[in-house]
């Protein structure tokens, strides 16, 4: 069918949707940069600021960080006075830099670049094979991403809202109990179990069992 044949809104609609898609990676991207350099904890309750500031504070090139920052305003997550001063929000600091806040987000974008990249190029052979790729194989940020994205919820609901919606389950842990913890990560819902309730045990065990902590 010709291309003057079809329809042409739906046409743009959907080129403006991979296009605003594109942006979103992009954007993300920009994200994880801004927490592995430490963009966001610079900026946390430093007030406006210029970008000859920024890098000084944060020992970086300011060409690089004024691109970076300008690309942080396009998006939402810093603001702009008009007036070459730049400031990261006590709300975006929640969602950003905080990483004891339940709104912090930042942590399931860990895995990002390396999902873009060679975890990519090699997902078409399983689609022809149908054999996936062990955890392992996504490499250490597959771990961490999965942590950090979880961390909020463990640290802010796990014991006040997790643990009583479950029958029993509390006054065990209180008395003391033994929990094990099998395959669910670094342990940080153990951490936070602990504090809550020290006279329950507790047993990390990975899958494959490669460490084990009492």
């Amino acid at each position: 069918m010709a291309i003057n044949e079809l329809d042409q809104e739906k046409i743009e609609q959907l080129a403006g949707n991979v296009f605003d898609h594109l942006n979103g990676t992009m954007v993300i991207a920009m994200i994880w940069l801004g927490e592995r350099l430490g963009f966001y904890k610079a900026m946390r309750g430093a007030g406006p600021m210029s970008t000859q500031a920024l890098a000084e504070k944060m020992g970086l090139s300011e060409r690089w960080v004024r691109e970076w920052v300008h690309g942080q305003v396009a998006a939402g997550y810093i603001n702009y006075d008009g007036d070459s001063q730049f400031e990261l929000t006590n709300e975006a600091a929640a969602v950003l830099a905080d990483e004891m806040s339940p709104a912090f987000s930042i942590g399931g974008i860990h895995h990002v670049p390396k999902l873009l990249g060679d975890t990519l190029f090699r997902i078409p052979e399983c689609f022809r094979t149908g054999m996936g790729l062990t955890y392992d194989e996504l490499g250490a940020e597959a771990a961490t991403g999965v942590e950090g994205f979880f961390a909020p919820w463990f640290r802010n609901s796990l014991v006040p809202v997790a643990l009583p919606a479950l029958t029993g389950v509390v006054e065990k842990l209180v008395t003391g109990a033994r929990v094990a913890d099998i395959g669910c990560g670094t342990g940080l819902a153990l951490l936070e179990m602990a504090k809550a309730y020290p006279k329950s045990e507790s047993r990390l065990r990975a899958i494959p069992a490669r460490a084990e902590a009492g």
